[in-house]
């Protein structure tokens, strides 16, 4: 048991290791008889009146809990439940338990995410306790985290010299269910500096070639994990992007207007998270990035449809240009694009180094995506009336990825519950 703290004087209390997860102490309380005398069952009962302390909300997790249940049983039976939600200024709440039966009741407290004493418990306790009809007993309890392992994704990081990585832990309980997912009560270490180092988001930083254990501490269950991260070098090598047709849906109208300066494209339009990472690259200049270049992507959305075509005129989602930063990256926001007749997933993107005309074009060229990440996509909730693509399922059937996708297939990361990720190194003569 971990860093516990009991209060006296009636107090029911959530211990300063609430700060960590959510533990809380419990101290009882006044038990007060019933009024009158005789044998009647009234005589017979007792009450309680419990303090819940709120320590201060600066000193706790982000996902503290808000509530606290307090509960008596008699066996197997709750007899008296209250749920105390967190006050919005005070720093306590009293608890009023009244017509307690005298005799060995079972206490049990449990710290809860929500203010209606529902999600998954975070810290939990319970005893044995008498109430004695005449006489005032003290009782206290003190609650425990209910953290029982860290998970921590991705299970098996990579990155690359000089880039970074968001690594997220997940605590669960005994029975696998989410305690807490990361939080301001971690701790993230690296043991090799070396080769790479995290800050206490669990971002990592590539520094050099090499391996390094990165481990996590939650504070207050003391549990740990770690995971090995693969630093690798920055490639030296690099190839020339694939031509490919800009066609049928390239929209050149969107260059007259400012606002398609942007970096969410998606507008209103819903699906499965994408980030689209593209990284120009000389393949002239020994493979150096290529900063301050325009890039311009064009997708349909999950169902198919490209805006400013076909019913579609004077809209612009899942279009956008920007420019390339310091590091010759530039990155999209957008939704898992789906899929039209005659064509296998992808996204189509051009290059301008000088200037954003359509007569001014550098390479013009499209994004292809692994077959299982689509399939995967497209049996899910937002996907599935659209369903499968039927008209084209191979590379090899379609007409623009069909002499190969070397050099134009995304890396991927990420899962549909959290979105993806898709990564890809544009070589450009430059």
């Amino acid at each position: 048991m971990k860093d516990q703290k009991t209060l006296s004087d009636h107090q029911f209390s959530r211990r300063d290791a609430v700060k960590y997860l959510a533990s809380a102490g419990i101290v009882a309380s006044t038990i007060v008889v019933g009024c009158g005398g005789g044998t009647d069952s009234a005589s017979a009962a007792g009450a309680a009146a419990l303090t819940v302390d709120w320590p201060d909300r600066s000193r706790l997790i982000p996902d503290a809990s808000e509530s606290i249940t307090i509960s008596f049983l008699n066996g197997s039976v709750v007899v008296a439940t209250q749920t105390v939600a967190r006050p919005s200024s005070a720093s306590s709440t009293t608890v009023s338990f009244s017509g307690l039966v005298a005799g060995s009741l079972t206490l049990k407290a449990e710290a809860f995410p929500n203010a209606d004493g529902t999600g998954t418990a975070q810290a939990s306790a319970s005893k044995s306790v008498t109430i004695t009809s005449g006489v005032t007993s003290t009782l206290s309890i003190t609650m425990n985290s209910t953290i029982s392992s860290l998970s921590i994704t991705p299970s098996s990081p990579s990155v690359e010299v000089g880039s970074t990585l968001q690594l997220v832990m997940t605590a669960l309980d005994s029975n696998g269910a989410v305690v807490l997912v990361s939080s301001g009560n971690v701790t993230w270490t690296s043991l090799s500096t070396s080769v790479a180092t995290v800050d206490s988001t669990g971002l990592v930083s590539g520094l050099s070639s090499g391996n390094a254990i990165i481990q996590v501490t939650e504070s207050e269950s003391g549990k740990t994990n770690s995971v090995s991260l693969t630093v690798t070098s920055t490639s030296t090598s690099c190839h020339l992007i694939p031509t490919e047709t800009d066609g049928p849906y390239p929209l050149y109208s969107v260059f007259s207007n400012s606002s398609m300066i942007r970096t969410a494209v998606n507008e209103t339009k819903t699906g499965v998270p994408l980030t689209i990472e593209l990284t120009l690259v000389n393949v002239n200049g020994g493979c150096a990035v290529i900063p301050d270049a325009y890039v311009y992507i064009w997708h349909c959305d999950k169902d198919g449809n490209y805006s400013g075509y076909n019913g579609y005129e004077g809209q612009t989602f899942c279009r956008g240009i920007y420019k390339t930063d310091a590091t010759g990256k530039v990155t999209f926001t957008t939704i898992y694009p789906g899929w039209y007749t005659g064509r296998i997933t992808h996204v189509h993107f051009q290059v301008y180094l000088t200037t954003l005309s359509q007569t001014n074009v550098t390479a013009t060229s499209q994004m292809a995506f692994p077959q299982d990440i689509t399939t995967a996509v497209y049996n899910s909730t937002l996907y599935a009336a659209h369903g499968q693509n039927t008209s084209v399922t191979s590379f090899a059937q379609d007409n623009v990825f069909s002499d190969g996708t070397t050099y134009q297939m995304a890396t991927m990361s990420g899962s549909i519950a959290a979105g993806y990720t898709a990564k890809l190194a544009v070589g450009i003569n430059h």
